[in-house]
């Protein structure tokens, strides 16, 4: 996926970058790398709810609601957006300590997934019938390897006792090979505990700009395997010693640390 990262220098600019022009220069950047990617035909269709959320997103700091999967699923499309541009501007060397955390109930579907492979189970059947959601699915399974190829380190964390034996062997296998190809970058850490609180499931992503200063992003959403009927779904993004973001990630470390063997990456 092509997604511009970079301000606009001339012309019109867009909604979403011209209201944030308060924001630090790497916020506005990302910003505007989001801006551009909802222009392409792939979000067409979902482009005004996207943007909405994603303006609300960096005016605040945080976005938080409850509605139905089939509502929300889409917006998961923003992570795989941001998944890409971090790992782009890593790869340019223009921000450095890149991690991300994936905190759900099982190994994460991106990487129990390929392009070619969706093993029967992996994905809630509400899911798989639903071309918009699907297209998500396997979207992230590109991007979340796009960012191990660059070099993000990304955890994988999940319930030791009950997650794996959730996931059908040839996910399994699938997931395996990708901590065999990424044995650098990819960390498994299964929990010490038979399951993850709900409102705890979703990812986190920490990094920091030329100049040392961290900022994060975070997400909270069910598995792509495991839609409810109403779902609690929260965005967290900006500099990490923002109070609403730092609450947040605080809150999921808090939780998870104690029942990880590895340190989890954290707010400084």
């Amino acid at each position: 996926m092509a997604v511009s990262s970079s301000p606009v220098s001339s012309g019109v600019e867009s909604p979403v970058f011209r209201a944030h022009l308060d924001k630090d220069p790497l916020v506005q950047q990302i910003s505007q790398g989001v801006s551009s990617a909802l222009k392409t035909t792939e979000f067409s269709a979902s482009k005004d709810a996207l943007e909405s959320v994603w303006m609300t997103l960096v005016e605040k700091g945080v976005v938080e609601l409850v509605d139905s999967d089939p509502k929300v699923r889409p917006y998961v499309n923003l992570q795989r957006i941001v998944e890409h541009i971090l790992s782009e501007k890593l790869r340019r060397g223009e921000i450095c300590n890149l991690s991300g955390v994936i905190h759900t109930p099982m190994p994460a579907t991106p990487l129990c997934i390929t392009d070619d492979a969706i093993p029967e189970g992996v994905v809630h059947p509400s899911v798989a019938v639903d071309s918009n959601s699907m297209s998500t699915v396997k979207a992230r399974a590109t991007s979340v390897r796009d960012f191990l190829r660059e070099g993000g380190d990304l955890y994988i964390v999940y319930p030791n006792a009950e997650g794996a034996n959730k996931r059908p062997q040839e996910a399994l296998d699938i997931y395996q090979a990708e901590q065999a190809h990424y044995p650098v970058h990819l960390f498994d850490c299964p929990l010490k505990s038979r399951s993850i609180e709900s409102e705890l499931v979703g990812a986190y992503y920490l990094f920091n700009d030329t100049q040392g200063k961290q900022f994060a992003f975070a997400i909270r959403m069910s598995q792509a395997n495991s839609p409810q009927e109403n779902i609690q779904f929260g965005m967290w993004f900006g500099e990490a010693s923002q109070p609403e973001i730092k609450e947040w990630i605080s809150h999921v470390v808090s939780h998870v640390q104690p029942l990880s063997d590895r340190v989890l990456p954290d707010i400084r």
